[in-house]
């Protein structure tokens, strides 16, 4: 449990999936680096945006985006920006080893100007495990794992526990 900034009470944390590409290609940067990575680079920093105004920003850079993919993205880009908080715990499923990496998110929204850098919406996360066998986890939670979206909250079937129990150290 971690305390609120607003309240200032004990809040349970909670289960992220946080995708690292299609392919994989963001994946041993993340590990590395200890941190977890999103694409949409085009977009820039999100640092000072709520949900509307990501709305607006990718309406500019994706004006070819039917309206139900702008919102969808919105809606990821708006929960690693602003609804992730420091404790939650965070999956990437890996595409290099078919594994889970489990780790706890330690830092806030995070961007950098560096053009050179080609990940540069990130958020700091203490990966704990690497890859985790997926059969680790029982077939609900293996679905769960396998939602499509980059960004998504894993919440049924008691998620945060059950991903605890396989790996302890949260």
């Amino acid at each position: 449990m971690e305390k609120s900034k607003v309240t200032g009470k004990q809040e349970p944390s909670r289960l992220w999936l946080v995708r690292a590409g299609r392919q994989g290609e963001r994946e041993l940067a993340a590990l590395e680096q200890g941190k977890a990575f999103i694409g949409w680079s085009e977009v820039g920093d999100l640092s000072e945006l709520d949900h509307s105004k990501i709305v607006e920003r990718l309406e500019k850079v994706g004006d070819d985006w039917k309206r139900r993919r702008i919102a969808s993205f919105a809606s990821q880009l708006n929960r690693f920006v602003n609804v992730i908080r420091v404790g939650d715990l965070v999956v990437m499923p890996r595409k290099l080893t078919d594994g889970i990496a489990i780790g706890k998110v330690t830092g806030d929204y995070s961007y950098t100007d560096d053009p050179d850098d080609l990940f540069p919406s990130s958020r700091s996360v203490k990966w704990y495990r690497e890859s985790v066998p997926r059969d680790n986890f029982k077939q609900d939670l293996r679905h769960s794992l396998g939602a499509s979206m980059t960004v998504c909250e894993i919440k049924r079937n008691r998620a945060v526990d059950r991903v605890r129990e396989v790996d302890p150290k949260k």
